[in-house]
């Protein structure tokens, strides 16, 4: 007897999933013979019971790689602007698939945004910076108002108690 089941998706972290299966009665659970069809009724054990299963949610850690301070020249490619690492937890794998980066003119929250009129592109590494690397690029003019850049067609797993290093990086207007 195999018994498989799927849990909702709103399950929180720490819940206890009980199974039992009870075989006392025929309205819950039917045994049939496979000759000629006829219910069998004398059922042993009369019940099953399992482990209980806690559910464990995934999580995932963000941490920012700082960055020496460097002078841009307009038309330069490829600045690296951010750089960060996402490690997932231990209880299993997590999948990064969307993104969106807020660019700013200066880090003190000034709230002035960087636009097209700046910045040409906006482009996702996973890694370090090189073509083979490239998840995603962002043209400026689809930038919002706000400076920001939607990184949404790349589709990342990582592993469980693992670490991936991802790099933003902007090309300038000339």
């Amino acid at each position: 007897l195999t018994v498989r089941a799927d849990t909702l998706d709103n399950l929180t972290d720490g819940t206890t999933v009980t199974m039992t299966l009870d075989a006392g009665t025929t309205s819950t659970f039917r045994v049939e013979e496979t000759e000629d069809d006829v219910l069998v009724d004398d059922v042993t054990p009369s019940s099953l019971s399992w482990d209980n299963v806690e559910v464990v949610l995934s999580a995932a850690t963000v941490s920012n790689v700082p960055l020496a301070d460097v002078e841009v020249v307009k038309g330069a490619t490829d600045l690296v602007a951010l750089q960060f690492e996402i490690e997932a937890d231990s209880a299993s794998y997590i999948t990064i698939d969307k993104l969106k980066v807020t660019l700013e003119e200066d880090a003190a929250g000034s709230g002035t945004w960087i636009t097209k009129d700046s910045v040409s592109e906006v482009a996702l590494y996973q890694g370090s910076v090189s073509e083979a690397n490239l998840l995603d690029k962002v043209s400026g003019s689809k930038l919002t108002a706000a400076g920001v850049a939607a990184f949404d067609w790349f589709d990342v797993e990582i592993a469980a108690d693992a670490t991936e290093t991802f790099v933003v990086t902007i090309s300038t207007v000339d």
